[in-house]
């Protein structure tokens, strides 16, 4: 009967350890995402006219046979919809099937840094990228015909474990409760692999549904966080926000997109 009992220990030990390690695989699959770059440039006021035409023609043009070419997963440009000296004017959020397409980016800056020919280069005179983790996204399943986006930097004070489990005790459900209600149509946060003195360390995007939704924001968003209030999690995490991130200036903006 011992013998039978210490096998049948070893044996759940076993089942134990297993378990953990799926439950440790499955939590590192979550937390690395698919790997990203953002890209963002900016440029005198009297250049913005420029560059954002220059990039309605053969900019995008461009980044689309770099997906078609499986350079990219996939990519989004965005303009800032106001000047503002101490904002980006436009920027570019790339995503690569694995960790190695980004060594196929590479070849690209060799050609064209960020993206960028010679002359739309000219019209800049900053650009910074961002290597970085899409941690967590989420859309609705309508695409929203004139959507709007605003685009939130922070900075982190924990480790990045720590603030995973932050967003996702107290940060995601706010958004996937906002994408219920019609008026947040796509979110992505993503965490910038190399923080070290770099603006921002994590980033969210916002892509609200129209105007209107947009203007709503801080309505809807109190709604949700009634409704969540109830759970003691989230409402211990949101007591503790202060202590995690700081956020920094936000940027409204446009998707550019090519014209049929």
């Amino acid at each position: 009967m011992i013998r039978v009992s210490l096998r049948i220990s070893k044996a759940v030990k076993a089942a134990r350890l297993l378990l953990c390690l799926a439950a440790a695989g499955a939590c590192l699959a979550q937390d690395t995402g698919p790997a990203a770059l953002v890209i963002t440039y900016r440029c005198a006021p009297g250049q913005r006219v420029a560059l954002r035409q220059y990039m309605l023609g053969s900019g995008l043009r461009q980044f689309r046979r770099w997906k078609e070419a499986g350079i990219v997963a996939d990519y989004r440009v965005l303009f800032s919809r106001y000047v503002d000296t101490d904002g980006w004017d436009m920027m570019s959020l790339l995503t690569f099937s694995t960790y190695s397409g980004l060594e196929k980016w590479r070849a690209v800056e060799s050609a064209t840094p960020a993206g960028l020919s010679t002359d739309a280069l000219a019209l800049t005179f900053a650009v910074n990228s961002f290597p970085a983790l899409l941690m967590r996204r989420n859309a609705s399943d309508a695409a929203p015909v004139q959507p709007v986006y605003l685009v939130i930097p922070y900075t982190i004070s924990v480790p990045t474990a720590e603030y995973s489990q932050y967003v996702d005790e107290y940060v995601r459900p706010q958004l996937d409760a906002l994408l219920e209600t019609g008026g947040l149509a796509n979110y992505g946060l993503y965490l910038q692999r190399y923080g070290g003195a770099r603006p921002w360390d994590s980033l969210l995007v916002l892509e609200y549904t129209d105007e209107e939704a947009l203007g709503d924001r801080e309505k809807m968003m109190a709604k949700v966080r009634e409704r969540l209030s109830g759970d003691p999690v989230w409402r211990a995490r949101g007591e503790s926000t202060q202590n995690i991130l700081l956020e920094k200036q936000a940027v409204v903006a446009d998707e550019l997109v090519l014209s049929r």
